[in-house]
């Protein structure tokens, strides 16, 4: 063993397993530089997006509060279904708690079966 030391040759196992490593980087290096391309071309290709969108909207006038303020304002006008509709004693409102003792059974609050 001291021999293979004093006479700095390498043993014939430590080439292959160098040169195993060679590729083993090679094809790690080669992943690594696939992934950044692809994440250059996401990177364009969102900022081209981002400049066609900041192109349309310098395209569209934009109204501020001072030319908006004489116009006069426009009603809004809401769906039916949102407006407060009068109550009727047949809707339930359980979280309100105008509930009759009559309408909830107690034994489905309580379980008075077996305690095991």
């Amino acid at each position: 063993m001291a021999e293979l030391f004093q006479n700095n040759k390498p043993a014939p196992g430590d080439y292959f397993q160098q040169k195993q490593m060679e590729v083993l980087i090679d094809i790690s290096t080669k992943k690594v530089l696939q992934e950044i391309a692809s994440l250059k071309g996401m990177v364009s290709q969102l900022s081209q997006e981002l400049s066609e969108l900041r192109s349309r909207r310098q395209d569209v006038p934009v109204e501020t509060q001072h030319q908006s303020a004489p116009a006069a304002p426009t009603p809004i006008h809401q769906p039916a279904a949102a407006a407060p509709a009068p109550r009727s004693s047949e809707q339930p409102r359980p979280r309100f708690g105008d509930v009759k003792p009559e309408d909830v059974a107690i034994d489905k609050f309580f379980y008075f079966g077996n305690k095991r």
